[in-house]
């Protein structure tokens, strides 16, 4: 299965598990990252590590480390 880390900028694809600590999931959660949630890349910094999402008509920074750990499909999967 493909974490969110490794999407491309302007991709598409939907959120299927979350698999970070409690508190962290729950932030998340609370942000609208929810189990089948569309999700977008919209920006990685240079290095990489940074990551701006479009969740729910809002834009969401995440570490690389936080996003490795969120699993997502794409629509037909």
């Amino acid at each position: 299965m493909k974490s969110l880390d490794k999407i491309l900028i302007g991709e598409k694809v939907f959120i299927d598990k979350i698999s970070l600590p409690l508190k962290i999931k729950n932030r998340l959660i609370e942000l609208g990252f929810l189990e089948g949630t569309e999700i977008c890349l919209l920006h990685k910094s240079p290095n990489g590590r940074n990551l701006a999402y479009l969740v729910r008509g809002s834009v969401i920074g995440l570490r690389d480390t936080d996003a490795r750990r969120i699993l997502i499909f794409k629509e037909g999967d």
